[in-house]
């Protein structure tokens, strides 16, 4: 494959098959040239491959409308501990069984090593339409979920604090007319919750700085470019408990936090731990999970760990013989599962008690 090639791309279906080794950052470029995106970008600035990602099960910037990693793969191809390699089917899901490859997308190599994906693939957007306000906590969490409710589903929805209350940063993107629907529609919320509309230059270029620190660029924007997270822990919630949970982040004013990755139900509370001592780091995290907040299983190692953590296996290629790059894992005897390490694979994975939770 040339540096310029998109061998696997079907322009028909709108699907596009990765390798683990490759980057996202080299295969969107690829595909912004023939008008096509890949539609969110990862949520760091960091060079990933697609196999750290898919091992993450990552999110980004747009998730609220593309949604995840998961929600944009269609297939897998990989290989298990003990060194079997199998591959999901492109078939309609009422056709396909259980749909399995969500035993290996966010499992950072516990359970096999992915070697390939098939992703969808969307046009790029032909119109982006940005709207920007100000709300006191609840009142914008209410708003934010009102919109998602109506169906004005944005590409980008994020609470960013403002002086005692939330920046709300939306942007709409597709159709002219649908982008404006939506937004038309964003806006009445927002005004029935009182909030106060603003530049919408500040979502414009504090999206912008999003995409210029996912390009690699460290100096663009550099004012919205400050609001950016570098998250050091990520709790989920639903839509009636994270007033609350946001309340308890705001009583601490060296904390910097982002409301993003919006769905029907809940919303993710980034926590950026910088300036931060790490005993009261860790105080506010146990608060907040005892309030009611949950970590993910997935992604996240540890409370002052990364977002997105490294898959240890990231590039590997096995699309051939994958068998042969990997040593035959344990033998397990009936259904008991001992827990062995393998062999070959740095990143054991987060470690959680009986209660579903990492510890603290």
């Amino acid at each position: 494959m040339t540096p310029e090639s998109l061998e696997g791309f079907n322009d028909r279906a709108l699907t596009l098959r990765v390798l683990a080794q490759e980057r996202w950052r080299d295969v969107e470029r690829r595909l912004r040239v023939k008008g096509f995106t890949l539609g969110w970008p990862p949520a760091t600035g960091r060079q990933e491959t697609f196999g750290e990602l898919l091992e993450a099960r990552a999110e980004g910037l747009r998730s609220c409308l593309y949604g995840d990693l998961a929600a944009n793969c269609i297939g897998v191809e990989a290989v298990l501990a003990n060194g079997q390699p199998v591959a999901s089917k492109i078939v309609p899901r009422s056709a396909a069984g259980p749909d399995w490859k969500y035993l290996l997308l966010g499992g950072q190599s516990l359970t096999g090593r992915i070697s390939s994906a098939t992703l969808r693939v969307y046009p790029v957007p032909a119109t982006v339409v940005v709207r920007t306000y100000t709300l006191p906590p609840v009142d914008a969490v209410r708003a934010l979920a009102d919109i998602l409710h109506r169906g004005a589903i944005p590409a980008v929805a994020a609470l960013v604090p403002e002086a005692g209350q939330l920046r709300l940063l939306l942007t709409f993107e597709g159709e002219a007319r649908l982008c404006q629907a939506r937004a038309d529609i964003a806006h009445r919320f927002c005004r029935a919750a009182g909030a106060t509309p603003l530049d919408d230059g500040v979502t414009s270029r504090w999206v912008a700085a999003a995409d210029a620190l996912f390009q690699g660029a460290t100096d663009a924007h550099p004012e919205e470019a400050a609001l950016l997270l570098e998250p050091s822990a990520r709790l989920e919630a639903g839509w009636a408990l994270l007033p609350r949970l946001i309340e308890r982040v705001m009583a601490l004013p060296t904390a910097r936090f982002c409301v993003t990755h919006a769905r029907h139900a809940s919303a993710a509370l980034l926590i950026d731990a910088a300036g931060i001592d790490p005993s009261v780091f860790q105080a506010l995290l146990m608060g907040l999970e005892a309030a009611g907040g949950r970590r993910p299983l997935h992604g996240l190692t540890g409370p002052l760990g990364r977002l997105m953590a490294p898959a240890a296996t990231g590039g590997l290629a096995v699309a051939s013989h994958p068998e042969r790059h990997l040593p035959e894992g344990p033998r397990h005897e009936g259904s008991r599962h001992e827990g062995s390490r393998h062999e070959g694979s740095r990143h054991e994975g987060p470690r959680h008690d009986g209660h579903g939770k990492e510890p603290v």
